[in-house]
């Protein structure tokens, strides 16, 4: 062999070995006996991370032989598909409603009926059938029953709209105080009555807008057909829906302006005093409480014919990467089951507890604030999945809806029914790629 040769042979020996060392001794190296069970989730808020990590302590004390291994990533969305990719993927994963439908598809998940089937130990009984359902998927075109659809998520908790509003500044203003059962023509007056009033200096506009996609279901608007084959979006009552909306930002002037809206946060808006009404969502009522300055307080988002909240649900799913299914299994039941983490994950209120019993329990969920604490739990049952199942579902969120919603009302002069017309077009470009 030339010395060519033996120098090729050599970097090649070489390389190879500095690729072993920079993977053995970067890759997490579990205690002696230990089975290491990764965790990667996006909720990485201070209090969210706190809650997460005392439940991992509670459960590797609970499970000796398990290590738990959390990662918090706001990114986790894109990087579980490039992990998935390259044959990396964590064993577990936080997950909501929208994922499901695409990861299902691309079998990068575990299917979980089976599983909760063997396990006697693992009760789906205790949490809302709604928020089961909400994560389980079939492809439309099988037209499987929702109740009867694989179920690939363990249910830990679910978020829907609120109408929050700033009690002292409606008591300030003889303003009769928002109810459950509030019409929309209710809700528009009060807006209307209390826009440009001022609270401790800060004058107030009288909402924020509502959610566009909502408010178009409340107004019976369809969006796509029964088995989402077809987008069907350009109709009179979306069209009313979305004039009504444009109306309540141009012409009454109730609502922040676009470049308002750009310059801060509906939140801090509302904390200001800014924000006489805000529909936003549960999981928000953790910063909320925060609030010293006023009273607030929630009740029922109303719709324009009838109440329809957006429902998502979060959960931890399983990747079919995962060489340690037994002990993943063991993680995601302690995390999302009464006894393990389930009143923990519900302490702060970030979102509602998905169990039935913690949710309505005064001593635990409905201890106010709000003083309506309730309602956030009752909220689900006007809720809705507002977000297609498809397999596309990102695409079209960020390259259709989004955009075009916020072009209708950020335009002044929005031909409405047009955009519409190129909503509906995309969309339907869009679904002829989903997989039958």
């Amino acid at each position: 062999m030339n010395l060519d040769a033996i120098s090729k042979y050599s970097f090649l020996f070489f390389l190879a070995t500095a690729l072993f060392a920079v993977f053995y001794f970067s890759r997490p190296l579990p205690p002696s006996g230990k089975t290491v069970v990764r965790f990667l989730t996006y909720e990485t808020g201070p209090e969210q991370m706190n809650l997460v990590n005392t439940i991992k302590r509670n459960f590797e004390a609970e499970n000796p032989d398990i290590e738990v291994q959390v990662e918090f990533n706001n990114q986790a969305r894109d990087k579980i598909y490039v992990e998935m990719a390259s044959g990396t993927a964590p064993d577990t994963f936080y997950c909501v409603t929208d994922d499901i439908p695409r990861l299902a598809v691309k079998q990068a998940i575990e299917p979980l009926t089976e599983h909760f089937a063997k396990d006697k130990t693992a009760d789906l009984n205790v949490f809302f059938p709604e928020v089961v359902d909400a994560l389980r998927y079939a492809p439309p075109a099988q037209k499987i029953p929702k109740h009867l659809a694989e179920l690939y998520s363990y249910p830990i908790h679910f978020s829907t709209d609120i109408l929050f509003y700033n009690e002292d500044l409606f008591r300030q203003e003889g303003v009769p105080l928002p109810r459950d059962n509030w019409t929309w023509e209710e809700f528009i007056d009060a807006a209307k009555r209390l826009n440009g009033k001022k609270w401790k200096g800060q004058r107030a506009f009288g909402m924020f807008l509502p959610d566009t996609v909502t408010t178009i279901m409340s107004n019976n608007g369809k969006i796509f057909n029964e088995d989402y084959t077809r987008c069907l979006i350009n109709n009179p009552q979306a069209i009313e829906a979305v004039r009504e909306m444009h109306r309540l930002r141009w012409v009454d002037k109730v609502a922040p302006s676009p470049a308002q809206v750009q310059e801060t946060s509906s939140m801090q808006m509302f904390k200001l005093g800014q924000l006489a009404m805000m529909p936003g969502r549960t999981y928000m009522v953790v910063d909320f409480n925060k609030i010293q300055d006023f009273k607030y307080n929630a009740c029922l988002m109303p719709g324009m014919k009838k109440p329809v909240e957006r429902l998502a649900v979060g959960g931890v799913c399983m990747s079919r990467q995962s060489k340690h299914k037994d002990a993943a299994w063991r993680w995601m039941k302690f995390y999302c089951s009464p006894e393990g983490g389930g009143k923990v994950l519900g302490d702060l209120k970030n979102c509602v507890t998905a169990i039935k019993e913690y949710a309505y329990s005064p001593d635990y969920f409905l201890k106010p604030p709000p003083e309506n604490t309730r309602i956030l739990v009752d909220s689900l049952y006007a809720s809705e999945i507002s977000v297609p199942p498809i397999v596309n579902a990102s695409e079209y969120a960020n390259r259709i809806q989004k955009p075009i919603f916020d072009d209708m009302l950020r335009l002044k002069n929005a031909d409405i029914p047009k955009m519409l017309k190129t909503y509906e077009d995309e969309t339907n470009k869009l679904l002829l790629s989903e997989p039958k």
